[in-house]
């Protein structure tokens, strides 16, 4: 389950500012809580019985906070006019010294959110997730039903990356008459897509197969669901296709992916399987 919150564009922009580039801003805002609930948790302790209001917590680990930046600038400062014999500090000094602090707290949110990131990876619980053991073997077939292509909305991702030009390009094609949905890159190379009718999820392979699992969810579980496991799969091991489009990619490119395809074909056939549906250019 997740809710959503509104924040305003002068906070956006700050958040921005300290957001690693390869973090998308909504993971970025998602751990900047983590870190303040923490810092919550550990000042006010587990105690629910107290009467001190929330307002009042707030103000009280705000003005505790200043106080330590405070004193750790008259540290600071008296270290420094005591190592260097001065009786005021340069301008510049105090500049840079706010420099370093700024990139110690990026650093630390850097490391912070790719932890989470991998932690969140390895501990989702996905159904008949799609990898190099099961593509051979996976039994559900593809969804029937057709969408009404005069109806479809165009609707962005909510928890895909935005860092490169690649993911930026992906959008939802929804049919919510039906509640079909496509994922896209560029309007051409199918990612995922839903059928909440038939309680079923496609996520493109690797060698760009379409390759369908069960799922039981609404719409936007189903959309979720679609955009965690293209994540999980493709993000920093973008394949070409991915990357440029399998029709920019040189005739002897495509002709290695579709060999590729056809060996997994070819061995479900021996299995007894129907053959996973693929785009060709």
């Amino acid at each position: 389950m997740s809710v959503s919150v509104r924040i305003s564009d002068e906070l956006g922009e700050e958040i921005k500012i300290i957001k690693p580039s390869d973090l998308s801003l909504n993971k970025t805002v998602e751990t900047i809580l983590k870190l303040a609930l923490r810092s919550l948790k550990n000042e006010t302790g587990d105690n629910e019985e107290s009467d001190e209001n929330f307002p009042e917590k707030i103000k009280r680990i705000s003005e505790s906070m200043t106080a330590d930046f405070k004193n750790q600038n008259q540290d600071f400062e008296n270290e420094t006019a005591e190592n260097e014999g001065c009786i005021f500090l340069n301008a510049n000094l105090d500049y840079e010294k706010f420099e370093e602090r700024f990139l110690k707290i990026e650093n630390m949110l850097e490391k912070i959110s790719d932890a989470v990131l991998k932690s969140e990876s390895s501990n989702q619980d996905f159904n008949n997730t799609d990898c190099r053991s099961d593509i051979y073997t996976n039994k559900v077939e593809a969804s029937e039903r057709m969408y009404n292509l005069s109806k479809m909305t165009y609707v962005a991702p909510s928890s895909l990356p935005t860092d490169s030009r690649a993911w930026r390009a992906v959008r939802w094609h929804i049919d919510y008459e039906n509640e079909i949905g496509y994922l896209f890159k560029w309007g051409v190379s199918k990612l995922a897509m839903f059928d909440t009718q038939e309680k079923k999820i496609m996520v493109i392979s690797d060698e760009m197969l379409e390759v369908w699992y069960e799922f039981d969810g609404g719409l936007s579980d189903m959309m979720t669901e679609c955009e965690k496991r293209i994540v999980q799969k493709f993000y920093h091991r973008e394949p070409d296709w991915f990357l440029e489009g399998l029709q920019y990619l040189s005739s002897t490119d495509r002709q290695t992916l579709y060999e590729k395809q056809d060996i997994i074909n070819n061995e479900r056939l021996k299995k007894g399987l129907k053959k996973y549906a693929s785009w060709r250019y």
